[in-house]
């Protein structure tokens, strides 16, 4: 299932390319400020679940899983579009 703010993201875009005026703009910049506030709250989301999922490993004193989540952290977070 595609992920719908791609999904209208790629049509603004298309209306865009093909009639370049000022409302297809506007549309176009909407779509894209949606779809950055839609997938920057769902990096909060992911970030906050894996800082109360190392919170409960620190307590528990599972150490390898503690430095395992740290070291994910180092990686970017990489939102999937399918």
């Amino acid at each position: 299932m595609k992920n719908v703010y791609v999904f209208h993201m790629k049509q603004a875009n298309i209306h865009w390319l093909w009639e370049r005026n000022e409302s297809n703009v506007d549309n176009l910049n909407n779509v894209r400020r949606e779809a950055s506030k839609h997938f920057g709250n769902k990096e909060k989301e992911y970030l906050k679940a894996t800082i109360d999922e190392l919170e409960i490993k620190s307590t528990t004193n599972n150490i390898r899983d503690i430095y395992r989540g740290i070291n994910g952290f180092k990686k970017s977070y990489q939102a999937r579009t399918l």
